[in-house]
């Protein structure tokens, strides 16, 4: 698990009060993970983080243009009525809605691997359904 302390900028950790949150969010400049230190410019040094940001921009992508173009894809190609394919992309953005409501019930008892894994299998059952149904 990875531990994050926010510092202030003389490098001491912040304490938080009660009226102090506020000030907690305002001032974080540096990031502590373990032993290593960022600043908040460059975070983009910590391990792993540039294949973090070209995951979610390439899953953000993705759900645009499902949501955009699913629909016209279904009327002009897959001979779908207008109605059908409206509801189709509705039931899309409630699933999503659903899922990432229930992941974040599930993180707080869940370890991140298992999330990880669990997001695999239900994205491959979910291609295979695709596959299957046409």
């Amino acid at each position: 698990m990875i531990k994050i302390e926010l510092l202030d900028d003389a490098g001491n950790p912040y304490k938080i009060a009660e009226g102090e949150k506020q000030a907690f969010l305002c001032h974080t400049q540096e990031y502590r993970e373990g032993e290593k230190s960022y600043k908040s410019k460059g975070l983009l040094s910590m391990p792993d983080a540039k294949k973090i940001l070209a995951s979610i921009f390439c899953y953000c992508s993705m759900e645009k243009v499902a949501g955009l173009w699913g629909s016209s894809y279904m009327v002009m190609y897959m001979g779908v009525s207008a109605a059908q394919a409206a509801s189709v992309i509705s039931i899309f953005f409630f699933a999503i809605t659903g899922g990432r409501f229930l992941s974040g019930l599930l993180t707080e008892k869940w370890e991140g691997k298992i999330m990880i894994r669990t997001g695999q299998v239900i994205a491959i059952i979910g291609c295979i359904t695709i596959i299957g149904s046409s």
